[in-house]
C-alpha cells in the first residue's frame, strides 16, 4: 500500500471512533479523539474514497473493540459498515462484535453515518444487568438513545430462549431504561400475556423496575417460572418487592417483601407468601424489627408463622427454609443501666412442626441491679431476679409452668497490710409452679 493510502486509512479509522462511541453498551459521550486508535486486518484495500479492512478486521480505542470479518469505510459518504464474511458454502462467519469491558453488542451488520451521527445494527444482541436484549434492527438516531424494531428481552441464555418478552418497538435510553410498547410474554414460543407497555431498567444503581424472571424445572415442582414481578425503591429508607412464581405441581405462589431502615434508629423487614390450591389458601409470614428507642433502651422482635406444618416443605423454593422444622418468634424490650445492671421483658413462641407442639413464654422477665458498694467500696452486693411463665400446647392439651428465681451475691477485696482477702457469698432461691404442683429451693454458697 502507498504512503498516501496508509495516511488515508489512519485518518478514516480515527473518524470511526464515533461508531464505537455511538453503539457501545456503555455510553462514553465525553470521550475525546486524541487517544490512540489501532486497527488490524489480514488485508487492507484502498480504492478511491473507499477503504476495506478484510479478514479478522479489528479496531481498538481505549477499552472498546470492534471486530468483524470486514469493515468498510466510505469516505465520500461518511459511512462505516461492519459485516461478516461468507465462505464458499454461503455460511457467514466473523459477524460484527462491539466489546467494552465485560459487555458486548453483536449483530450480523453494523452501519454508522459520521455526518448525521446515526447508526444501525441488524439482528443485534446485547445484555444489560444480566438481561439479554435482541432486535431485528437497532437504530441510533440521537445521542444516548437506541430504537429497536422487533425487540426481545429475556434472562434465559438458551438459543432460542425458553421464555421472553417481545415488542415490535423498543426505545433504549442508555444507562437508564428500556421502554417497550406493546409487550407480549412468550413461554416456549406461545403467547401467554399481553401488556400495553413495559419498562425494563438498565441502570446499575438501586432503582425501581421489573424483576428478571427465571425459568427452570425440577422433579419436585415440575416446570416453573419464578420472579415475575416489580421492585419499588422510591427512597433510601424503604423498598418493596412484589412477585409471582408459577409451578407446574405447586400452582401459583404470590410473595412480597417490605424492608425499611432509618439510620441509627430502626430497621426491619416484613415478608410473606401465599399459595392458592384446591385445599384452600396457605401462607407464611416472617418479620424482623430492630429499634433503638434511646441509647440504653432497645426493642427487638422477630417471628415466623405458617398456615400449616407442611407449607415450608411443600411450597418454599429455598432448600434451607424447607428444612426448617422449628419456628421461633420473640419480642424483647431491654434497658441497660450503668454498673452492669439491666432489665428485660420478652414474649416468645416456639413451634415444633414435626410433633405438633407449641410453647409460649408469657412473659419472661429479667432484672439485675447495679452493685451496691459496702465498706468503703471494698465489698459489693449484687441482687438479681428472673421470672417466666410458659404455656405448652401439645396434642391438643395445655400445660402451664411458672418459675421465679432470685440471687444475691456478695464479693470484694479487703487488704490488711501484706494480706489480701477476697470474700464472696451467694444466696439463691427459686419457686416453681407446674400445673397444680409447687416446689421451692433455697441455698447459700461461698
Amino acid at each position: 500500500m502507498s504512503t498516501r493510502g496508509v495516511k488515508c486509512v489512519d485518518k478514516l479509522v480515527e473518524k470511526s471512533i464515533a461508531l464505537l462511541l455511538a453503539l457501545s453498551p456503555l455510553s462514553l459521550w465525553g470521550a475525546t479523539y486524541t487517544d490512540s486508535v489501532r486497527y488490524s486486518a489480514r488485508e487492507v484495500v484502498v480504492e478511491g474514497s473507499r477503504v476495506d479492512l478484510v479478514g479478522d478486521a479489528k479496531m481498538w480505542y481505549k477499552d472498546l473493540t470492534l471486530s468483524a470479518g470486514k469493515i468498510t469505510i466510505f469516505v465520500d459518504r461518511d459511512l462505516l459498515v461492519a459485516e461478516g464474511l461468507k465462505d464458499s458454502s454461503g455460511e457467514v462467519s466473523q459477524t460484527p462484535v462491539l466489546r467494552q469491558g465485560g459487555e458486548k453488542l453483536e449483530g450480523v451488520r453494523m452501519v454508522y453515518n459520521f455526518r448525521t451521527g446515526r447508526g444501525a445494527v441488524w439482528n443485534g444482541r446485547t445484555s444489560f444487568q444480566k438481561g439479554i436484549y435482541r432486535g431485528e434492527k437497532v437504530v441510533r438516531s440521537e445521542e444516548g438513545v437506541l430504537y429497536v424494531q422487533g425487540g426481545i428481552y429475556t434472562t434465559c441464555d438458551k438459543d432460542p430462549p425458553h421464555y421472553y418478552f417481545y415488542s415490535p418497538r423498543m426505545k433504549v435510553i442508555l444507562e437508564d431504561k428500556v421502554i417497550a410498547r406493546p409487550v407480549v410474554f412468550y413461554l416456549w414460543n406461545f403467547p401467554i400475556l399481553r401488556l400495553p407497555f413495559m419498562i425494563f431498567p438498565i441502570r446499575k444503581d438501586r432503582h425501581s423496575g421489573w424483576l428478571r424472571p427465571h425459568y427452570g424445572s425440577t422433579s419436585r415442582e415440575g416446570r416453573y417460572i419464578r420472579n415475575v414481578g416489580y421492585y419499588f425503591a422510591p427512597s433510601d429508607y424503604w423498598d418493596l418487592k412484589l412477585r409471582a412464581d408459577v409451578y407446574e405441581k405447586v400452582g401459583l405462589v404470590l410473595s412480597s417483601e417490605f424492608r425499611y431502615a432509618l439510620r441509627y434508629k430502626l430497621r426491619g423487614s416484613l415478608r410473606g407468601s401465599w399459595n392458592w390450591r384446591e385445599k384452600g389458601r396457605r401462607w407464611d409470614l416472617e418479620l424482623k424489627h430492630d429499634q433503638d428507642l434511646s441509647p440504653r433502651l432497645k426493642f427487638r422482635a422477630e417471628g415466623h408463622f405458617v398456615s400449616d406444618k407442611d407449607y415450608l416443605r411443600q411450597v418454599r423454593f429455598d432448600p434451607v427454609v424447607r428444612m426448617r422444622r422449628t419456628l421461633r418468634s420473640t419480642a424483647t424490650l431491654s434497658q441497660s443501666w450503668g454498673g452492669g445492671g439491666g432489665f428485660s421483658l420478652s414474649l416468645g413462641q416456639v413451634r415444633y412442626l414435626d410433633r405438633d407442639e407449641e410453647r409460649y413464654t408469657l412473659p419472661s422477665i429479667s432484672l439485675s441491679l447495679p452493685g451496691y458498694a459496702l465498706v468503703g467500696r471494698k465489698l459489693y452486693f449484687r441482687p438479681s431476679l428472673r421470672a417466666y411463665n410458659s404455656l405448652v400446647l401439645s396434642e391438643g392439651r395445655w400445660s402451664r409452668r411458672t418459675d421465679i428465681s432470685g440471687s444475691s451475691g456478695l464479693s470484694g477485696s479487703l487488704r490488711w497490710g501484706w494480706a489480701t482477702l477476697s470474700p464472696s457469698a451467694r444466696m439463691v432461691g427459686s419457686a416453681l409452679w407446674e400445673g397444680e404442683k409447687f416446689s421451692h429451693r433455697e441455698g447459700v454458697s461461698a
